[in-house]
């Protein structure tokens, strides 16, 4: 970024002419000086504190940073040279003091100052011009990206090479007895980790992420241990068919910022377990804490005896390219990508193989014959659970009329606050005034959310619930939110509840998971034959069920969405999924259906007939129709 070339390049004598023009402002910490699409008809010289360029999207562990804008930088000179909307969001990293230049204040000192205006016309063109040359330079990093790499990621993929192969041959118990070292100092430090995470992200709560820290160890451990990693896979063999498990070698993991020790645990143990190596790579926020827990395994790794490189991070600040150039690497064999829709995409567009996930955007069924207050418990207990950064929590209630009122009254005894319509303006309007959750929701505390907007209520507010009349793509209340917030829609009856989830899904969050509470079996079944989603959860609160922490679903940080979501798998994803299944089949004498077929091709309508029957008895002792 430039310096203030506007203002340097003049004499002492025009600089004094031209303070008249600007006009001073102040900002706090986090406050927009301009959102993308505002109008933009001045420019801004930075005289005090440091100025965030970021791209505005909605993920959460996308790279939304472009540029730090520290003192002394003139930005937004674009608005006075003709460009009419701002591309990208300028938000204050620190306090800010400073000055903007108006195009109308431009217009009166072409009129009263045209040597100081052309001077400083002068001056926004050479600033324009290097922007432009570093925008060429980030296109030129970008093609490299994906078509080249550094000496520092070719030493950790070579690293890592060596340290799986070194790795490979260890027996099932002795890996089990490293698995367990492991998750000694990640249970140990739980607190402490989260209290790093929240004080590094901002995001989720101490309480929820110590909680979330043991799971991804213990839930992690007690679900792989004693199973097989690799070698022969303990199967009958009377069909001649032995299968046998290979580690794949290199994988790549991508850390969201929303989980970043948790998803580093569970991605480490299974990588372990199925006799990979595994390098990590976090998320800009949040990459303090995982290096931390990185090093923390790197020392028991050590201390068994066991290839230190079998478990590494990227330390430096993480960037586009970067992750691209891994994940382009020739010698990386899988990338495990856990994070925004955008990093995803690209993890499936590298060429190289990859298993990832998908955004959520849960609906949640309160059906005729639920029951209500075991539903409202459920859902508070969930959503609430890390101020709501759990991608398969609920994310929609549609509750059937007959329920409506009484589900609404069991939501706030369990300490959710229903919102009036007063109260979701004032919601919408300081929390979502852009048409998405603005940071000030995302992932914070829900009284601190409460007290934000303007709310109150005489108990402590665990969740917040923001009655909606209408689905609507455009609407933030339809969509994902990342927050200890969700949307109440009411619906006539079973048959429209489960239509306006369908709709629901089809707006964000296809594949990932749905939610009914009912009493019927037929209904659950309906329901679950109609939901594009991997994750049927039935009388389940969402975070807790699709962790497998109350269902039997496999203990996983890395929940596939199949090819609703566009993704690989519809799994919650383990270290089976790691490994390359060989199957060896032997010669069965007994088994002649090649040469039976061609002694009686002339009867092949009477053998079909007969094929035709041994499904039918196939379907009678499975049980199904």
């Amino acid at each position: 970024m430039l310096k203030p070339i506007t203002l340097d390049m003049l004499t002492e004598e025009l600089r004094l002419q031209a303070e008249k023009y600007l006009e001073p402002f102040e900002l706090r910490e986090h406050e927009y000086l301009y959102k993308a699409g505002d109008q933009a008809d001045r420019g801004y010289l930075v005289d005090q504190g440091e100025l965030r360029l970021e791209v505005d999207t909605e993920e959460l562990d996308a790279e939304r940073v472009l540029e730090i804008a520290p003192e002394g930088v003139f930005i937004g000179e674009g608005g006075l040279l003709g460009i009419e909307l701002h591309a990208v969001n300028a938000i204050a990293g620190t306090d800010v003091r400073g000055r903007s230049l108006s195009r109308d204040a431009m217009l009166r000192m072409e009129s009263d100052d045209p040597v100081l205006a052309a001077r400083i016309y002068q001056g926004l063109g050479k600033a324009a011009t290097a922007k432009l040359m570093a925008a060429v330079s980030h296109i030129t990093e970008y093609r490299f990206a994906h078509h080249g790499h550094t000496a520092e990621i070719d030493v950790m993929v070579h690293n890592a090479r060596k340290a799986q192969q070194a790795f490979v041959g260890w027996s099932e118990k002795r890996v089990d007895d490293l698995l367990y070292a492991l998750c000694e100092p990640i249970i140990a430090n739980a607190v402490a980790l989260a209290e790093d995470a929240v004080a590094e992200t901002h995001m989720g709560n101490v309480r929820d992420k110590t909680l979330k820290h043991v799971n991804a160890a213990l839930g992690v451990y007690e679900h792989i241990v004693g199973k097989t990693g690799s070698g022969a896979m303990p199967k009958g063999a009377s069909s001649g068919v032995i299968e046998v498990a290979d580690a794949m070698g290199v994988l790549f993991g991508l850390i969201p910022a929303t989980n970043p020790v948790s998803t580093t645990c569970f991605k480490a143990l299974i990588s372990v377990k199925s006799r990979n190596a595994i390098i990590l790579s976090p998320n800009r926020i949040g990459s303090k804490v995982v290096v931390k827990t990185v090093d923390m395994m790197r020392e028991v790794l050590c201390a068994h005896s066991a290839p230190e490189d079998l478990i590494q991070v990227v330390r430096e600040r993480q960037s586009r390219q970067t992750t691209a150039m891994f994940m382009h690497h020739k010698g990386v064999d899988l990338v495990l990508a856990t994070g925004g829709a955008s990093m995803v995409r690209a993890a499936y567009s590298s060429g190289t193989p990859a298993i990832g996930v998908g955004p959520g955007n849960a609906p949640c069924v309160i059906a005729s014959d639920a029951d209500v207050d075991h539903a409202a418990d459920s859902i508070v207990k969930s959503k609430s659970f890390d101020n709501g950064v759990i991608c398969g929590a609920e994310h929609n209630l549609v509750c059937v009329a007959r329920n409506y009122d009484a589900l609404v009254a069991s939501l706030e005894r369990h300490g959710a606050a229903v919102l009036s319509p007063d109260e979701t303006a004032l919601f919408m309007a300081k929390g979502a005034s852009t048409g998405v959750l603005g940071r000030r929701i995302v992932a914070q505390d829900p009284e601190a959310i409460a007290e934000y907007v303007g709310i109150s209520r005489p108990y402590t507010i665990r969740l917040i619930v923001i009655p909606v009349t209408e689905i609507n793509e455009h609407d933030p209340m339809s969509r994902e939110k990342t927050a200890p917030v969700l949307s109440l829609f009411c619906a006539s009856d079973d048959e429209q509840a489960i239509t306006m989830s369908e709709q629901i899904l089809a707006i964000d969050g296809t594949g990932h998971t749905a939610m009914i509470h009912t009493a019927s079996k037929n209904l659950a079944r309906t329901f679950a034959a109609r939901m594009h989603a991997s994750r049927i959860l039935v009388n389940s609160p969402g975070t807790q069920g699709i962790m497998g922490a109350c269902t039997g679903l496999t203990p996983s940080f890395t929940l596939g969405c199949g090819t609703y979501g566009g993704t690989s798998t519809t799994d919650n994803v383990s270290f089976q999924h790691l490994v390359n299944i060989k199957r060896i089949a032997w010669y069965l004498p007994h088994k002649k259906t090649a040469e039976i077929v061609m002694r009686l091709q002339s009867s092949a309508s009477y053998l079909l007939r007969i094929v035709r029957f041994i499904g039918a008895w196939r379907r009678f002792v499975a049980g199904v129709k």
